[in-house]
């Protein structure tokens, strides 16, 4: 629809306060072009090296290589980045909604899919869960016994490592929001 409309046509219309607006996008006119761009702009993690959080844990006696949590950190931002930030809301409300129970080998946080569906109140349940899917993020599961329920599995970078138990802990102690991290992607407290 706006694509057949040129800046040279309606240079009023696209406020030059907005850098945003590139190529095909300066097209949009209106009122909500910069909130077009923005988003349609791929989110910008705020990056860290993970020193607070290896420092914090190491004073409770755990002792994570500072590299590895480095490393997670870079790859759950660059995942979590490629996401929409509904997605990621729902990834941030799996995590805090997960069951006590773990999944696997790595003891991945896990939540059943009944129990989601109950208390989930958003509009596209499975077109999140389908992104988050194609993301890595998390992965469909089958009961584990005979009458249990099937379960959507969480996969965190580093979790051979534990990465997301101590995450998790650390903004707890912290007192962070998950959704500073998870939905904002702005790992600079840890």
């Amino acid at each position: 629809m706006f694509r057949n409309l040129r800046l040279q046509q309606y240079p009023r219309l696209v406020p030059p306060q907005c850098p945003q607006l590139r190529g095909e996008n300066r097209a949009i006119v209106g009122i909500h072009a910069c909130r077009f761009a923005r988003a349609v702009s791929p989110a910008k993690p705020q990056l860290s090296n993970g020193a607070k959080m290896v420092a914090h844990l190491s004073a409770k006696g755990e002792f994570p290589d500072s590299t590895e949590v480095e490393e997670a950190i870079k790859k759950l931002s660059a995942k979590l980045a490629s996401l929409p930030r509904l997605t990621r809301e729902v990834f941030k409300f799996l995590v805090e909604r997960r069951d006590e129970h773990t999944a696997g080998i790595t003891d991945d946080f896990r939540i059943a899919d009944p129990k989601l569906r109950r208390i989930y109140r958003g509009d596209d349940l499975n077109g999140d869960l389908a992104l988050l899917e194609e993301a890595g993020l998390i992965d469909g599961n089958e009961p584990d016994e005979p009458r249990g329920a099937p379960y959507w599995r969480l996969y965190f970078p580093g979790r051979d490592h534990a990465f997301h138990h101590l995450l998790v802990d650390y903004l707890t102690d912290m007192k962070v929001d998950l959704r500073k991290p998870l939905v904002m992607l702005d790992f600079s407290d840890l």
